[in-house]
């Protein structure tokens, strides 16, 4: 028998799942300082569902297969699909629908450092608005989650794939290989610009093609005068979101995190437009978050017309890169050791501590006092509470805190107000 994981997947030992729910409860926080309601959806879903806007790089990384009912589903990659299958079947809910979701998704994929096959996501989404307000609002709140957790050096890169489909079409690329030029574009940071190259080569366009669709689209970044010349080379129709959406981050005050990267694509085949990441300065990791508008996915299932935006946060990066020093070992607050005949006495008093909100554990593999107190100790249990026979019948208990080792007596009437 076979007793590792499945490749790519892992189990979280209680001290790595305790410092996981710290993280997510921070991000969970803040989304909802901003907000945002939970929705949560399936893990499986109807294979159809998940092909239909998910482009073909990710067709390849389902987790697809027939269920006993000989139905074709699959497991879930994202968490924006499973969105818009729910928003275009409640037609009822109001706009703009803001929602967070923070779970599980799976792409077969090759594991790497940052990149699992099952692995957690956090994503905020606003649909029913086209106002760059709702891309400045969710970046903002991605934003404020990394710096909550104690992130100080990333930028967050924001483009506008209509300037990508303008540099195409300026490059002499026709409309249709515009998909093929964005996955390609996409790889830059993995395999370099020759690697892009030949990817774009093996699609089809010309050396000089690449060349002069290069050439525009280095000319990103914070300098103003490069700026200014992409938008005269390609006309200042496909720049009139993305000078929006800096003017509505302003607002924020997270202009000076914002850099412009006309090679930013985003591989999924369903952004429309402004897409962004956030990405650290100090390790070569992927982006921490990334998102976009995905305009036409709820007509794509059948909900009309319905703009949209949204952003997710890579747990798994974001981990990662975290400081773990000061991870929690336990919830547990006190840890009850029943000597002689006292086990009633002691589920007492940690049943009026349980009640008050402090969380209580409890010898019960009948140890010695010394290997309780170990084990409690082991555990990162800060308090022991020692319920002896002698010490009841003078009304009191033993209370021995496990991180400095000292111990005194108190009156069994106190013991709750002291927690």
């Amino acid at each position: 028998m076979e007793l590792r994981t499945p490749r790519g997947m892992r189990d979280f030992l209680p001290e790595e799942m305790l410092f996981r729910e710290k993280v997510i409860e921070v991000i969970r926080a803040t989304f909802e300082a901003y907000g945002f309601p939970p929705l949560e959806t399936p893990i499986l879903e109807n294979l159809e569902v998940l092909t239909a806007k998910s482009g073909e790089a990710i067709k390849k990384e389902i987790y697809a297969f027939k269920d006993k009912g000989d139905r074709d589903v699959g497991l879930r990659f994202d968490l924006t699909v499973p969105l818009a299958r729910v928003f275009a079947s409640n037609p009822q809910l109001p706009k703009p629908f803001k929602r967070y979701a923070i779970s599980r998704v799976y792409r077969y994929d090759e594991p790497q450092a940052g990149r699992f096959r099952e692995f957690w996501t956090a994503d905020i989404d606003i649909l029913g608005t086209n106002n760059p307000l709702a891309d400045a609002t969710i970046v903002a709140a991605a934003v404020e989650a990394l710096k909550r957790l104690g992130f100080t050096n990333f930028k967050v890169k924001v483009n506008d794939r209509k300037i990508i489909n303008s540099a195409v079409l300026k490059a002499g690329i026709r409309d249709e290989k515009t998909n093929s030029v964005i996955r390609a574009i996409d790889k830059l940071e993995k395999i370099g610009k020759a690697g892009v190259g030949k990817e774009l080569e093996t699609a089809g366009i010309t050396p000089d093609q690449s060349k002069k669709l290069f050439s525009v689209l280095e000319l990103g970044g914070n300098n103003v005068e490069k700026l200014e010349k992409a938008e005269k080379l390609l006309g200042s129709g496909p720049f009139a979101e993305l000078k929006k959406f800096l003017t509505a981050v302003a607002g924020f005050n997270f202009l000076d995190l914002c850099e412009v990267d006309f090679t930013l694509a985003r591989g999924f085949d369903y952004y429309t437009s402004l897409v962004f990441e956030i990405v650290s300065n100090e390790k070569k990791i992927g982006s921490l978050a990334g998102g976009g508008r995905f305009d036409n996915m709820i007509e794509q299932f059948g909900g009309g017309k319905v703009p949209a935006v949204g952003i997710g946060l890579g747990i798994e990066r974001i981990i990662e890169l975290m400081d773990k020093k000061d991870s929690p070992k336990t919830r547990t607050s006190v840890f009850f050791i029943p000597i002689g005949e006292t086990t009633a006495t002691a589920i007492e008093l940690a049943t009026k501590l349980r009640k008050r909100g402090t969380n209580c554990d409890m010898e019960m593999s009948g140890r010695k006092l010394g290997k309780s107190l170990a084990y409690a100790g082991k555990l990162g249990i800060e308090w022991a509470v020692i319920v002896g026979e002698k010490d009841l019948t003078k009304g009191q208990i033993t209370l021995r805190n496990l991180y400095t080792g000292k111990e005194e007596r108190v009156p069994i009437d106190k013991l709750v107000e002291r927690f």
